[in-house]
């Protein structure tokens, strides 16, 4: 894993919980723990013993591995992740900095929306998870554990997808927005947080509120693989009003971490 360190802005902070009502989520992970998650591991729940692990690196992020699944074919793939149970959204605003990922594995990470039904085999929603090994991000949605391609999906390929170059060495700022039917998956350098580098699109009806999380899952294909990502500075938003969509910018400004390979 590539070494990271962080800066934290407060003024983020402050201009979020402007734009925000009273039930916006903000967690940095600078207390060192996952307080407020509910940890999502549905190969531990289907073989009846822990198999995810959940840690916190320098105390201030959230890295979240699997092995390799031991049954692909019958319990899926290795995946890890966590959710926010006390926070239901039907228009959102969810962000989040993935900042660190074990390279050159067939894997995918990020933000999980409209989520609910958690358990193997039984999870829905809306993802919006990026894979520097394939250099895509991509909208799909969640029926029972199943990636589909949202309604809006003219070619069935499972997901709605958009190239980006993703360079292992950089970190990079995910910011999933939902109004309506309509979604929007963003992806930015951290670098550079005025111009994301891709944007993505969907329309899907099947799922109007769930639960925002994270999400972190090995491919099932060509074979069997781990997963390993860490994440930071997350932030959930219901009911955005068009204020909020206006001071993203601003966030996306003033939000910032400094990474150093």
């Amino acid at each position: 894993m590539k070494a990271n360190t962080k800066t934290t802005t407060m003024i983020s902070l402050a201009l979020l919980g402007g734009f925000a009502n009273a039930a916006t989520i903000i967690d940095d992970f600078n207390d060192g723990n996952d307080n407020g998650w509910t940890r999502y591991d549905p190969i531990g729940a289907a073989i009846g013993s822990p198999f995810a692990s959940f840690s916190f690196p320098n105390g201030n992020s959230y890295r979240m591995q699997a092995p390799e699944s031991p049954n692909p074919a019958v319990i899926g793939p290795a995946r890890a992740g966590a959710y926010r149970a006390d926070i239901s959204q039907t228009n959102f605003v969810n962000t989040i900095d993935v900042i660190n990922w074990e390279s050159g594995i067939e894997q995918s990470f990020g933000l999980v929306a409209r989520a609910g039904n958690f358990g193997p085999g039984m999870t829905t929603g809306y993802v919006f998870m990026m894979c520097d090994l394939c250099d895509f991000i991509a909208i799909s949605r969640a029926d029972n554990e199943q990636f589909f391609g949202p309604e809006s999906d003219p070619d069935g390929d499972g997901s709605s997808f958009a190239s980006v170059n993703i360079d292992p060495a950089n970190a990079y700022r995910l910011v999933f927005t939902g109004i309506g039917s309509s979604l929007t998956g963003e992806i930015y350098d951290l670098s550079d947080l005025t111009t994301p580098l891709a944007t993505v699109t969907a329309t899907d009806t099947t799922y109007t509120s769930g639960n925002p999380g994270l999400l972190t899952a090995a491919f099932t294909t060509p074979g069997a693989t781990n997963t390993d990502t860490t994440f930071d500075n997350f932030s959930a938003i219901p009911e955005p009003t068009s204020a909020l969509l206006i001071g993203m910018s601003a966030l996306l400004l003033t939000r910032r971490q400094r990474r150093n390979a």
